[in-house]
């Protein structure tokens, strides 16, 4: 049974006219919430138009109090966040760290997991940090490994019931180094160790992972299959759900992969339309685990012919792309209203075309729309595709 998407609307939204857009502000559920991505775009009346400006601290508290603002009308505070995705462009990672107090005001002593994301650029060209945050009703436990790669206050993992979010990895040792440069194969052997380590505080293992979000240094793209045999190593059938995504930089100078995980402690099903490459591959269409349907991402593939489709046309492809993902959800038993989050990784020479997208997610969805971040990425791991979409979705 499909659950139905329950936006979350504050009463008074200073910064800009939400209901104009084809995402929601965050959507809520009787366990938690997930909120859209937020920078610290606001409308300007003196300009008629949405405009970003300030340097990293001034941005990230600006995009701190909008979250503050939707958590608060879903009545819950900073307390109840359990995973932030910081996406922070080339531009501002520099300056990043500087958040860390900001974000240990609004924290206190509670520590969610926490990923940092290097992309190219956000949506908004001034922006230098989107924040995108998970809430739960329900209190998390918190476990640390004592050392974390930036100073950005963050836990290993936390643990809500039976699902366990990890923050995101890279192939560091103890003493914060990574010791296999240039090589990803080693690194990618070393960051999913430093899972193990996190998931192991939480009770819980590698076997049971249900979804992986690889950032992988378009240096090394031709290698990224290598990886695989990483993959059935540590992990279990049903193998889970998993996006690759190409970047230019990573947060530590010298990693070459970063990935984000999380893990499930019960039973996991593969979800699956039909679809015979997944036979061959580390990864399956979907994972239901729970409440939730955990979506590999998609870019414009037949996925019968394994053939791209629409090059080079952004608009076609993300109506690909999402017809493809209900596609998937249809073979779990859910509907479009079943989405409740997407991240849209759009490719830098899309962007001239991307805001027409918009007319695909109101034909293809019904209000209130999913939450929503997106980002820009060098390229996608095949050539002449402009868009691929990482999502989740829920059950009743």
């Amino acid at each position: 049974m499909s659950f139905t998407r329950q936006a979350i609307e504050p009463a008074t939204f200073e910064f800009f006219d939400y209901k104009r857009y084809t995402f929601s502000l965050g959507l809520k559920s009787p366990d938690g919430a997930w909120l859209s991505g937020h920078t610290a775009s606001r409308f300007e009346p003196k300009v008629e138009r949405i405009v970003v400006s300030g340097e990293m601290e001034r941005q990230a508290s600006l995009a701190h109090d909008k979250i503050e603002t939707v958590l608060s009308a879903a009545g819950y505070s900073w307390n109840n966040v359990v995973k932030i995705n910081d996406y922070v462009s080339v531009a501002g990672l520099g300056t990043y760290e500087l958040i860390a107090d900001i974000r240990s005001a609004r924290l206190g002593s509670h520590l969610p997991a926490t990923t940092c994301v290097v992309v190219d650029r956000l949506l908004r060209p001034a922006a230098l940090i989107e924040i995108e945050v998970v809430a739960s009703a329900h209190p998390a436990q918190v476990f640390e490994l004592g050392r974390t790669d930036r100073k950005i206050p963050r836990a290993a993992a936390t643990r809500i019931g039976d699902l366990v979010y990890v923050s995101g990895q890279v192939g560091v040792d103890e003493s914060g180094e990574i010791p296999d440069k240039g090589d990803l194969v080693a690194q990618t052997t070393r960051a999913y160790r430093n899972i193990e380590l996190a998931l192991q505080k939480a009770g819980v293992s590698t076997k049971q992972i249900v979804k992986t979000v690889d950032y992988v240094h378009w240096s090394v793209r031709s290698d990224y299959r290598k990886t695989g045999r990483v993959r059935r190593e540590v992990l279990d059938e049903p193998y889970p759900a998993a996006t690759g995504i190409v970047v230019n930089r990573l947060p530590h100078p010298d990693a070459l992969i970063q990935i984000d995980a999380f893990a499930h402690d019960g039973d996991r099903t593969a979800v699956n339309p039909g679809w015979d490459r997944y036979e061959k591959l580390t990864y399956n269409p979907a994972i239901r685990a729970g409440d939730y349907l955990y979506l590999s991402g998609q870019f414009s593939m037949n996925p019968v012919t394994q053939e791209p489709e629409h090059i080079d046309d952004i608009v076609a492809q993300t109506r690909n792309v999402y017809t493809n993902l209900f596609k998937v959800m249809d073979a779990a038993g859910l509907d479009e209203k079943a989405m409740v989050k997407t991240v849209e990784y759009v490719v830098g020479t899309g962007l001239p075309e991307y805001r027409k997208t918009a007319v695909v997610r109101e034909e293809l969805f019904s209000a209130p729309y999913p939450a929503a971040t997106g980002c820009v990425i060098p390229q996608l791991l095949w050539p002449g595709m402009l868009i691929e979409v990482d999502s989740v979705a829920r059950f009743s």
